[in-house]
């Protein structure tokens, strides 16, 4: 059986992690409200550290991120079977 997850995060920091092939979900600011990504974490091992500058440092899970485009997440709330009659 496989699981489906769904990771919220800052935007500037899911094309970081895209751009580096990991993915992390920690703080942010910015308010895309979008689908940003898509990709297979790589299964098993302990997540990684990463240095994100400042002092400050991360856990986080390599990833093969498959080819995406950002969307809007509230036109797709209800086609979605976790979020049908969500309005947030």
């Amino acid at each position: 059986m496989s699981a489906n997850w769904i990771a919220v995060a800052s935007a500037e920091h899911v094309r970081y992690g895209r751009e580096h092939g990991f993915m992390q979900a920690c703080h942010g600011k910015d308010k895309l409200r979008s689908f940003t990504a898509f990709g297979k974490v790589h299964a098993g091992g302990d997540p990684c550290a990463f240095a994100m500058g400042g002092g400050f440092r991360l856990s986080c899970r390599n990833v093969a991120w498959l080819e995406a485009c950002e969307a809007p997440i509230r036109p797709l709330l209800d086609r979605l079977e976790f979020s049908a009659g969500v309005s947030n």
